[in-house]
């Protein structure tokens, strides 16, 4: 893999967006720079990136919860839909737990992530089922969707959160920074998460194959080590093995450890289940609560996970990708990722 030496090694999960003055001046065209760093550290105590107590943060945030392959858990199920909606990805429970949520009252609105025509995603709060439901299905490339949580938790007393694994770190951390938002953070919905890809670059190599715009694609999907692409028009799916796209992927995802979202209050994806399910993995009291009136209310069936050998080995290949980087990919991963110290520097740290 080719680095530049000037490439952002941000993971881009935005949460210290969300509390930067300088940041915010730009957003609103004020006059911006250094001037404006404030010596309130958040974007350095907030970052997912920088070296944290991994173990120690989990036990605070799940105290009851078990050690398991998949991290800490109070359970891990074979999720079934009873009535999946239209355009989900696998199982669709993820889709149907943040609208319950919002119908439950138990969120006001749901940080989720859809995108435009050309799949570059777009992360939005959802006040409704309607606004959850657009934004179904994977994009596989990345967005800062923690750049909203500032506002949101201005305009709204309680949300939720639909994040990756990296995300839903960084969230840890706030937390753990700002305790007060334990309670206004209803419920962290986590992704499982092998890698994401640059956009651009997973743009011209679908187009490439397809002959046509990436925004003639219609589904995303990650299976068995392979991408499909599917396209209006086109019978079977385009594919690739994963080993094949090394290249595209968001460098930083070469050193991520964490695939099943361990710091998720549930993580859910299709790993270690049949197809048309999801395998859910629920690590707080609040997040088996939740998952248990959803049953209840019969809007998915649990059972325990069908294929927990297949979900172990996935979580511990991922764990070992540190182990894995070239000399090249390590001092990329070494370097400062503080968005704000990149600034300083001159360059351009931008989502």
């Amino acid at each position: 893999m080719k680095l530049e030496p000037t490439l952002d090694p941000c993971s881009h999960c935005g949460v210290c967006l969300s509390w930067c003055a300088w940041d915010e001046a730009e957003a609103q065209r004020r006059p911006a720079g250094p001037a404006l760093c404030r010596p309130c550290q958040v974007c350095y105590r907030v970052c997912p990136r920088l070296p944290h107590a991994r173990d120690a943060l989990a036990e605070a945030l799940f105290p009851a919860a078990q050690a398991t392959p998949w991290g800490l858990a109070l359970g891990s199920y074979t999720a079934r839909a009873v009535d999946a909606p239209a355009g989900v990805q696998d199982g669709g429970v993820a889709t149907l737990l943040a609208s319950y949520l919002l119908a439950e009252g138990r969120a006001e609105a749901v940080l989720v992530t859809g995108r435009d025509a050309a799949w570059r995603p777009l992360s939005y709060w959802a006040t409704d089922a309607a606004g959850v439901q657009r934004a179904a299905g994977s994009k596989y490339s990345t967005t800062p969707a923690l750049a909203a949580m500032g506002h949101g938790l201005e305009r709204f007393g309680r949300v939720a959160v639909v994040a990756l694994p990296c995300q839903s770190a960084a969230l840890a951390r706030l937390v753990q920074m700002k305790p007060e938002l334990r309670e206004r953070i209803a419920l962290v919905i986590g992704l499982f998460c092998t890698e994401s890809f640059a956009h651009a670059g997973l743009a011209r190599l679908v187009e490439e194959r397809l002959g046509r715009p990436l925004s003639e694609a219609t589904r995303f999907d990650i299976k068995r080590g392979r991408l499909l692409v599917r396209a209006s028009g086109v019978a079977e799916p385009v594919e690739w093995r994963m080993k094949e796209l090394h290249d595209l992927v968001w460098p930083i995802c070469l050193a991520c450890q964490d695939l099943p979202a361990e710091y998720a209050d549930v993580s859910i994806g299709s790993i270690g289940s049949a197809e048309g399910a999801n395998s859910v993995i629920v690590r707080s009291q609040r997040g088996q609560e939740v998952m248990d009136a959803g049953a209840r209310a019969g809007l998915w069936k649990l059972a325990p996970l069908e294929q927990p050998d297949a979900l172990a080995k996935q979580c511990e290949r991922k764990r070992g990708n540190l182990e894995r980087l070239s000399e090249e990919e390590r001092a990329l991963y070494g370097r400062a990722s503080v968005r704000g110290n990149w600034k300083r520097r001159g360059r351009d740290a931008g989502p």
